[in-house]
């Protein structure tokens, strides 16, 4: 009897009001020691798979939208006319968005959504530091996270569709270096607090970076996980704070020298003992604690350099006190920026002497906490590392269950193909992961996925009796057909065959743009998909036909 092919849908869970179990996604690998960058106007979208002739791509264009038009002529290599994922975008000092007056430049809007992401991490145990971005593809191959050529976040911006205003990928290993990246919709008006009639940045950005973080659509109207817009949010609800933090550990926990002995004061202070050049980690747990360390200068010596980094550790904004040892302050330097925290002095002292370095917050905001490094150098030798910070969190989330079973079959010498179509309702990150197993050494499966117009946008390799191999693109709505051959080694026998399963997900969540008082919610209304494919029905060698229907009436941004 012919088996039918299973329609794939992505489907809300439980409401997230209280600390939930299971975290959308696998999680990071070291979340105390993540990364957020920019990705340059011009940066591509998606990556063509190997001998494809042409694919669905784009280019980011978020400084040409967000930004003012002096610094976009010298940031942006974008002008004109953008090809779009779902039709053509504008780049340059024509900004749809209007930002140029709503957030004063590029400063202005980048603040806006790096404040965002540091909300949910000074919340718990989680570090996000700012680092450049290479302009390499989305979604270039590499490692989910610490790969050097970007961050680990990647911001940009298209034209989405109209029903999105942003579009978190969700963080798995299987999406590779589209984990976290998130893409804001250029063509949607933007504005500060709501304003003018636009959305909200802040609030926009607040939500996708908690996809980000690992956490679900919610059903608590306090909560800015909200599947759609409802207004300007100026924070975390008790729902939100309560869940990251069953992730990440609880409440943001201080530092390795807090945790030995408070050293909040100058009396507190902590020792160290080394002769020559140190460096340290600490971390500013609240915007109101203070970090003291005290050290001896050699007897020779005469000056001395201290550096506090914050770059691609934090987004703080701190400020650094040297005090000798009668309490007076002898050099002081104040950050006032998340995107340029690093600061430097450079002390002329009593040979010696003792000193006293004090970190405390300059900001009384979510950039007054996060973690820092302390440098200092002129005092002879080789940098010797005191106590490295020990509060690294850990995401104890555990991984999601499989992805839906989209297609399973047996291909045969005779009949090595199935195909069944796919319909995305708007644009998102498509993961497939194939695994096969066949009775002859040698054996290949190739997953191909072709749009309408015939074109090849997504392509992998598994071998069967070998392990899972999976591949993400991210695509426009419309129409898919997905392709899966089995190519045997030439002499194999007549009875070759291979048993595969095609399993595939939506891996991006987006953020609706229903506002209250309109009609209806973009998202709601009926879809309806369907898969036609040729296989193998067991040991028989004969060839099936399966079609499956299935309406979607629930408020799901994708339908299969």
């Amino acid at each position: 009897m012919p088996t039918t092919t299973p329609a794939l849908a992505v489907t809300r869970l439980e409401p997230r009001d209280v600390p939930a179990a299971v975290a959308l996604g696998d999680g990071w690998t070291d979340p105390a020691s993540l990364t957020i960058g920019f990705a340059p106007d011009g940066t591509l979208i998606g990556q063509p798979p190997p001998n494809a002739v042409e694919v669905h791509t784009t280019a980011t264009a978020l400084f040409g939208t967000l930004g003012l038009s002096a610094v976009n002529a010298l940031l942006s290599p974008v002008t004109g006319t953008v090809d779009g994922l779902t039709g053509s975008l504008t780049s340059g000092p024509d900004s749809r968005s209007n930002a140029n007056t709503a957030f004063g430049g590029l400063t202005g809007w980048q603040r806006e959504i790096l404040r965002a992401f540091q909300t949910w991490a000074a919340a718990t145990n989680v570090n996000i530091g700012l680092r450049g971005d290479s302009g390499m593809n989305f979604g270039t191959s590499g490692a989910y996270q610490g790969d050097s050529r970007f961050a680990d976040v990647r911001i940009g911006g298209t034209r989405l569709d109209p029903s999105a205003l942003a579009n978190a990928m969700i963080v798995s290993p299987d999406n590779g270096t589209w984990s976290g990246d998130v893409l804001f919709n250029t063509a949607i008006r933007y504005a500060v607090g709501g304003g003018s009639g636009g959305y909200d940045l802040f609030t926009v950005a607040l939500h996708e970076a908690g996809h980000v973080f690992g956490l679900e659509h919610s059903d608590d109207p306090l909560s800015v996980m909200s599947a759609h817009y409802y207004g300007a949010r100026t924070g975390l609800s008790a729902s939100d704070l309560a869940t990251v933090r069953s992730y990440y550990g609880g409440a943001r926990r201080a530092d390795t020298f807090d945790r030995l002995a408070a050293n909040n004061t100058r009396s507190a202070a902590t020792g160290v003992t080394v002769s020559g050049n140190f460096s340290l980690t600490g971390d500013l747990t609240t915007t109101t604690d203070a970090d003291w360390y005290s050290f001896r200068l050699p007897a020779g010596g005469r000056s001395f350099d201290v550096r506090l980094l914050t770059t691609g550790l934090s987004l703080l904004t701190a400020r650094l006190t040297v005090v000798d040892a009668s309490g007076r302050e002898v050099g002081t330097a104040v950050a006032t920026d998340p995107t340029s925290g690093d600061l430097r002095l450079t002390v002329n002292a009593d040979a010696g002497g003792q000193y006293f370095l004090r970190v405390t917050s300059a900001s009384s905001d979510v950039f007054g906490v996060g973690r820092y490094k302390l440098v200092v150098s002129g005092l002879g030798g080789e940098t010797t590392v005191i106590n490295p910070d020990g509060a690294a969190s850990t995401n104890i989330a555990p991984p999601p269950a499989d992805s839906p079973v989209l297609a399973a079959g047996t291909l045969t010498k005779s009949v090595n193909q199935h195909q069944f179509s796919l319909s995305l309702a708007t644009s998102g990150l498509l993961d497939l992961s194939a695994e096969s197993t066949a009775n002859v050494s040698g054996v290949e499966l190739i997953v191909e996925v072709f749009d309408a117009s015939g074109r090849k946008v997504l392509s992998f390799t598994q071998s069967a009796n070998g392990p899972a191999a999976s591949k993400s693109a991210y695509l426009a709505a419309g129409k898919y057909t997905v392709r899966t051959t089995a190519v045997f080694p030439l002499l194999s026998p007549r009875g070759a065959s291979v048993d595969f399963v095609i399993r595939g997900s939506v891996d991006s969540d987006p953020m609706g743009t229903y506002k209250p008082g309109t009609s209806t919610s973009p998202y709601s209304g009926t879809g309806t998909s369907s898969g036609t494919g040729t296989g193998t029905t067991g040991s028989t060698g004969g060839s099936q036909t399966n079609t499956t229907t299935t309406s979607n009436t629930s408020t799901r941004p994708y339908s299969y």
